[in-house]
């Protein structure tokens, strides 16, 4: 199998279009890195691949737009469920939770002297479960600062934690990111 990028002139700059020798009838696209890669079978013409390509590209777009977004409120409203189904009664509710653009190599963070969480907006189109065992890692902060054996008894309480862990380990390493050591948040 054989895969080309081919230059396709008059495309916006955020396409790639690659010939592939393993592609015979169907045009293939997906998102990648703030791009659109379009992956053509070999033969098909220069006029049939770049039509194919601006309709995908388009088509995948607006699907991101669509998706709705997490707002602040939704993670205060997640927070409260989370606290009371999985950390003790005595667990401070949070002041507030909030989505934070600052946050490049934390996944979350908390203040516990005012009761405040934030929230790596990254994690906006993760599955639930991740998301949750996010909010679940702040919420406990909230009862105790280090990430000690009381801690981790806390947390393990929350049921879907390790497949969670393994997830956002993936997501740093395919991203680059350096791993967090244990105890840092």
């Amino acid at each position: 199998m054989t895969i080309r990028t081919i230059d396709l002139p008059g495309l916006p700059a955020d396409i790639e279009v690659r010939r592939s020798t393993r592609r015979r009838r169907t045009v293939g696209a997906h998102r990648e890195d703030g791009r659109t890669i379009v992956t053509i079978p070999d033969r098909m013409s220069l006029k049939d691949a770049a039509k194919h390509s601006l309709e995908l590209h388009q088509r995948l777009i607006e699907r991101a737009a669509k998706k709705p977004q997490r707002s602040d409120d939704f993670l205060l409203k997640r927070a409260k469920v989370l606290r009371d189904r999985y950390l003790p009664d005595h667990t401070p509710s949070p002041a507030s939770i909030q989505w934070s653009s600052r946050q490049q190599r934390r996944w979350g963070s908390c203040t516990p002297a005012h009761r405040t969480i934030r929230i790596s907006d990254r994690l906006q189109r993760v599955p639930d479960y991740v998301l949750d065992s996010v909010i679940v890692h702040e919420l406990a902060h909230l009862l105790v600062g280090e990430h000690g054996p009381e801690f981790k008894a806390l947390i393990a309480a929350y049921p879907h934690q390790e497949r969670a862990d393994a997830f956002l380990a993936g997501v740093e390493f395919a991203s680059g990111m350096e791993p967090l050591a244990d105890d840092a948040d």
